[in-house]
């Protein structure tokens, strides 16, 4: 196996907190979006959507980017999954729209799926299957610390204000 750097190693276990990120930080807002959007038909469903959709497009496309990634390369692939989760993770902060909102948390879902599949693969690829283990241990505890930093964070942030709106 590789000789594998710290730079590396936590690149792979803060990319492991993202995908707890991603649901984690919207949940706190829903009441507050539902009240927003009142207005809307369907509202209640709509909401729901806003929380659910990430973990069901994780779930369709994940197997279709465990193919590319491995045909057009790994790095590629966790960068653009990182430039779309910073995109469309800060989206729902300045869209005004709820069903453009809708449609970042879809993206969200695409770049969770990318970054979760990498990460995996990576990790697989790089570590020794003695190590492997461990390294799995160690991003499990930094996937629940990110989940116990995040949740509380995002209802802090939520509670000040979960969007702009003009």
């Amino acid at each position: 196996m590789y000789e594998i750097s710290l730079n590396a190693r936590l690149t792979l276990l803060i990319s492991g907190t993202l995908t707890v990120m991603a649901g984690a930080t919207e949940a706190p807002s829903l009441p507050l979006i539902a009240e927003t959007y009142a207005h809307l038909p369907n509202i209640d469903i709509l909401t729901k959507l806003v929380l659910t959709l990430p973990a069901l497009v994780i779930a369709v496309s994940g197997p279709f980017i465990g193919r590319l990634i491995d045909r057009f390369g790994r790095v590629r692939f966790l960068i653009i999954g990182f430039t779309a989760y910073g995109l469309s993770g800060v989206s729902a902060f300045f869209l005004t729209d709820l069903y453009s909102i809708i449609v970042g948390r879809a993206i969200l879902g695409m770049a969770v799926a990318i970054i979760m599949t990498v990460t995996n693969t990576l990790i697989g690829d790089l570590f020794h299957p003695d190590i492997r283990s461990k390294f799995l241990g160690l991003q499990g505890v930094f996937m629940a610390m990110g989940g116990f930093v995040f949740v509380g964070t995002s209802g802090f942030l939520a509670d000040l204000n979960w969007g702009i709106r003009f």
